[in-house]
């Protein structure tokens, strides 16, 4: 299934938008859209798949998904179930939504680093949310001015938490090295674009200028992991992708991501994911090919979709 683009039908007046949804099931097949999403759950429980992180959802989830990360939530409401089963909330803005410029101004750092991370779709503690619902509910209830501050300080507090942790791998984010670090910059680009190929860490190493022992240490140092592990993150996370959006077998999945071969990857993949290539994509595809339309307000008029 290839990610359908989602168009987003903001508010006349306002620089991004608010909604409520109320079914008694999501229409949200796998999809994508420029807009960062602040999604809450209200009720209603099921899977949820963010990049290439497929888990379950319950009331009380709060995640930022960043601009353009491909996601899908999908259940099957229980017999009996009312119509408002399924209730969430959501505030979608575009990055520039606020000046092209605003979120890279000085006083905006964390907020800006926080939607930098958002790239692989963060989720955050109940703590957190206990703290911030108020904020969230004040987004919805205010208008003009007022809820362009209501936004800012909603972030400024997800910015602000601790334990916030992220859902897609590393393959679902830019690389991102430190200011001052050609080296680094050519090490992780030479990464990306053989990651098909056989990667050494020598290889490596001599693109990056320095000795395969001290290119080892730095770049654990700078990347929070060895060289061997963040190759088999984002070869893992080419992987699921190619498994979600292709047809192509296991195997030719395998190989194409880069494994040399089909045992290793089973293992690879198991040992990431929780379970098998084949079990991963059938989950992923198991309710998408039924799901019509999208969860955008369009096409929705007989469901309870409140905007703000």
């Amino acid at each position: 299934m290839k990610a359908i683009l989602e168009r987003i039908e903001h508010q006349s007046g306002e620089s991004f938008s608010c909604f409520r949804w109320s079914a008694q099931t999501f229409i949200c097949p796998y999809h994508v859209h420029p807009e960062i999403e602040i999604n809450y759950i209200v009720s209603s429980t099921g899977r949820r798949l963010v990049g290439d992180c497929l888990g379950y959802f319950k009331p009380g989830d709060l995640v930022l998904l960043g601009a353009g990360l491909p996601h899908m939530y999908f259940h099957r409401a229980p017999s009996k179930a009312p119509k408002n089963w399924a209730q969430s909330w959501y505030v979608q803005f575009l990055p520039e939504c606020l000046g092209r410029e605003f979120f890279s101004l000085p006083g905006l750092a964390a907020v800006n680093n926080l939607l930098q991370r958002s790239r692989r779709g963060l989720i955050f503690p109940r703590k957190t949310v206990s703290q911030v619902l108020p904020l969230l509910r004040e987004t919805f209830e205010n208008n003009g001015a007022r809820r362009v501050a209501s936004l800012i300080y909603l972030l400024q507090e997800l910015a602000e938490s601790r334990g916030t942790r992220p859902l897609a791998s590393t393959r679902f984010e830019l690389p991102q090295p430190p200011r001052s670090s050609e080296r680094l910059a050519r090490a992780t680009s030479y990464i990306h674009r053989h990651l098909s190929e056989e990667l050494t860490l020598a290889e490596t190493a001599q693109n990056a200028g320095m000795s395969p022992q001290g290119f080892s240490r730095f770049f654990h140092r700078w990347m929070g992991r060895t060289f061997a592990t963040y190759v088999t993150e984002l070869r893992i996370g080419s992987a699921c992708q190619m498994l979600i959006e292709s047809d192509r077998s296991v195997a030719e999945v395998c190989f194409a991501c880069g494994f040399r071969n089909l045992s290793n990857f089973n293992r690879h993949f198991r040992s990431h994911k929780g379970m098998s290539p084949r079990e991963f994509r059938h989950l992923c595809m198991e309710q998408s090919s039924s799901l019509p339309g999208s969860h955008s307000a369009k096409g929705t008029a007989d469901l309870d979709v409140q905007f703000f």
